[in-house]
């Protein structure tokens, strides 16, 4: 039979782990909802940079 202490403790750490997978979900979904912003600037400075640099021909092939 486990004694009041263990039982309290094993409830404290079952609190924690809770804790720590909410904390650890709400952690990982910000920063899934923040990559398609970046993505979104990357293609955007890229086709910036590539109307600058590399402008279109009518040729197909990079010569």
């Amino acid at each position: 039979m486990k004694t009041e202490f263990l039982q309290a403790r094993e409830r404290g750490m079952r609190c924690i782990l809770a804790s720590l997978s909410l904390l650890t979900s709400l952690v990982l979904s910000a920063a899934v909802q923040a990559q398609p912003d970046s993505l979104e600037k990357l293609a955007d400075d890229f086709w910036a940079w590539r109307a600058k640099h590399a402008p279109f021909t009518s040729d197909d092939v990079n010569r």
